[in-house]
């Protein structure tokens, strides 16, 4: 893992990869949909190491949030005190996140309703105000799925979603980091506890040339999930 080289400024790569999303998708994940990425901080100050951070668009009404990956990916965990940033995908002016997290003594947290709008960077400061009790936590089970970059190009995006979002959302990389030749990584993807179907995925790797590849894959509790960017589609 390639932690130490520097990308582009993120408005110049904002640039370069929408108007690549724009030429090359035609993925109904996007359907025409103006694409933005942006950059947001997540600042530990639970008082606890953090061991798992999970994403969902914020949906009106009495439906449930779907979670999308644990985003702490890379460094497996976010000591006290310390901040991590991430490049984050949605389609409109301004996006509307929930966030769960977990910490090292099994503690839930919840924000909701988190805004992030464009060229602005977001903040989020997860503070102890954010716990929440046992009883209101969803209930899902883990799946482990290992991305391996079989090739001898380095990603510099990675980004694995629900199917039934209509964004990316966060990049599981974290802001600076690349996947290089030979790399692999382990992303947590959460499953509701009960769901015997399989669950849809949509996942995009984008390299330091701004070529995309990506496919869609099921994932049932109990697999075994290894994705190679040669089994990707490029686009």
């Amino acid at each position: 893992m390639n932690n130490g080289q520097e990308r582009q400024p993120w408005f110049g790569k904002l640039f370069v990869v929408n108007i690549s999303f724009l030429i090359a998708i035609s993925w109904p994940l996007f359907s025409g949909i103006p694409q933005e990425l942006n950059r947001v901080t997540l600042v530990n100050e639970t008082g606890l190491e953090l061991t798992r951070f999970y994403w969902s668009p914020t949906y009106q009404g009495t439906r449930e949030p779907v979670w999308g990956p644990n985003v702490l990916t890379l460094k497996k965990s976010l000591a006290y005190g310390q901040a991590l940033s991430f490049y984050i995908h949605y389609p409109d002016t301004c996006g509307l996140f929930d966030f769960l997290a977990f910490d090292s003594q099994g503690n839930g947290y919840s924000m909701r309703s988190f805004q992030v709008c464009n060229r602005e960077e977001g903040l989020i400061l997860l503070e102890p105000r954010h716990r929440v009790s046992a009883e209101l936590l969803p209930k899902f089970e883990e799946i482990s799925v290992e991305f391996i970059n079989d090739s001898p190009i380095e990603i510099w995006f990675l980004f694995l979603s629900p199917q039934s979002f209509s964004l990316w959302g966060f990049d599981v990389l974290s802001d600076g980091s690349v996947l290089g030749p030979g790399d692999r990584v382990e992303i947590i993807v959460p499953y509701k506890v009960g769901d015997q179907k399989g669950q849809l995925y949509d996942l995009l790797a984008v390299d330091g040339r701004d070529q995309l590849f990506n496919d869609r894959f099921e994932f049932s509790v109990g697999s075994t999930v290894a994705l190679r960017l040669s089994n990707l589609i490029r686009r």
